[in-house]
């Protein structure tokens, strides 16, 4: 009997993991680099940018929301702009608006797919079969897991309209799956907005720690899918 193809990357979610490592390390080199060099200056200037924005209110959060709703619809990558996100409001703020953004802007990329199916768009998704077959379970945990791997969201929010899922797993698999480099990403971008090098550093720190213990989640949770898979 021929093995069984596992459509679950057994590297895909480790590469994710290094992806965002990666920006971790970048950040800090960032951060350091805004307050010891000549960059300083520009560090002071994105203070004041803060500062005009904050005359805006909730209506700059709103402005950002929209426009990013708009742009993450369209395919822009949802993680530049959470880290502009913490960049500008802080971790809390930012990591709200970045949620917020990227769960709207996802569903209307799913929502479209999944009302227009055409044999066009599948075709597009020749090479993704296996992420489709594990999408196709419609399973709240397989969306999570697959929300990690290092495939553009906008195929993903495509894959799940075009294999018909059900809204509500959708959703919930969505915000639940953005949830992990959402957080991360926007406490970075907080990092960078933070004129106080040693709060910045310990912000990096904790976006690395956080990173670790995901990296630990997302372990057991390929481990759940390969034994579904067997």
């Amino acid at each position: 009997m021929p093995p069984v193809e596992n459509p679950v990357p057994k590297r895909a979610a480790s590469r994710e993991t290094k992806r965002l490592f990666g920006l971790a390390l970048i950040v800090a080199v960032v951060v350091a680099l805004l307050h010891f060099t000549p960059l300083k200056q520009f560090a002071v200037d994105l203070q004041k940018w803060k500062e005009f924005i904050d005359q805006f209110g909730w209506k700059a959060h709103l402005a950002f929301v929209a426009s990013s709703i708009i742009a993450i619809s369209l395919g822009v990558p949802r993680l530049m702009l959470a880290l502009g996100a913490g960049t500008l409001f802080g971790f809390v703020e930012g990591f709200s608006v970045a949620m917020a953004s990227g769960l709207i802007g996802s569903y209307i990329a799913f929502f479209t797919a999944r009302k227009g199916t055409s044999e066009r768009l599948l075709e597009k998704f020749k090479g993704q079969d296996r992420i489709r077959r594990l999408l196709e379970k419609h399973s709240i945990l397989n969306i999570f897991f697959v929300r990690q791997l290092p495939i553009p969201a906008l195929a993903v929010n495509l894959l799940l309209g075009l294999v018909k899922t059900p809204h509500r797993k959708f959703l919930l698999g969505t915000f639940l799956g953005h949830l992990p480099s959402t957080g991360i990403v926007a406490a970075m971008g907080s990092a960078m907005g933070k004129d106080d090098i040693s709060l910045a550093l310990i912000q990096v720190s904790w976006g690395m720690a956080g990173l670790a213990v995901i990296s630990f989640i997302l372990i057991l949770v390929r481990k759940k899918l390969e034994k579904d898979q067997a």
